[in-house]
Parts: structure tokens; sequence; C-alpha cells
């Protein structure tokens, strides 16, 4: 479940603020954990995360990745990256053997890392 999402470095990449639901299996890789966005003109931009970080330290979370825990996930835009113009892009966040979440990624035309977009 996500808390948040912001721009990250360069503003071609997202930081996703979340948890694993409580209750929920660990997640053994983060290769385990998929993304699709979909932007204007028909763009997507899909894969696995970049990185998971652990959220109190913001380093390297070790895996398996475990329910309730808050950790940072990291995703690159090739396709869909961060519009200069106010836009909404539409995210799946997918979770091997678990769920998935849809949100509404809300950009305001602003590029500057730590800008929130949920």
């Amino acid at each position: 479940m996500l808390n948040a999402v912001y721009i990250g470095a360069g503003g071609n990449n997202l930081e996703l603020y979340g948890r694993l639901s409580p209750g929920s299996d660990g997640v053994a890789s983060v290769a385990d954990i998929g993304f699709q966005i979909f932007c204007s003109g028909g763009n997507s931009d899909e894969g696995s995360v970049n990185a998971v970080l652990d959220m109190g330290t913001r380093s390297g979370a070790t895996t398996p990745l475990e329910a309730g825990q808050a950790y940072i996930f990291r995703i690159n835009l090739n396709n869909c990256a961060v519009p200069t113009t106010a836009e909404d892009h539409t995210m799946f966040l997918h979770v091997a053997n678990g769920g998935t979440t849809l949100e509404i990624l809300q950009y305001d035309g602003t590029t500057t890392e730590g800008t929130p977009i949920v």
C-alpha cells in the first residue's frame, strides 16, 4: 500500500513511499515488484522497480521484504517522463503472488525533486 509518490532526482524517476500490506507474504526479490505507467500519447513504461530502500535508513533494503515494514521503491521513467505541464498518468504497482495497486499520478508541471504527485 502506497502512502506517497514523489518526483525523484533528475526528473526521470519516481520514489514511492509505502509498505507491504499487513498479513501479506514477504517479497523474495526486488524483481518481484513490477509497475506499469500509462501516459499521454498512448505511451507507457513498465518493468520492475529499480531499487528498494529501507525508509528509516534510506539504504538498500534486505530481502525478503517484510509485511508492515516501510520502504521506498524507486522506478525509472523512459517513455512517461515527468511532464512539464499539468497531466495525469495512471500507474499500476504489481507484487508477485500478491496484489495490485492503482494510483493516479497528478503532475502540476513542476519537475523539482521531492515534489509530491500522489
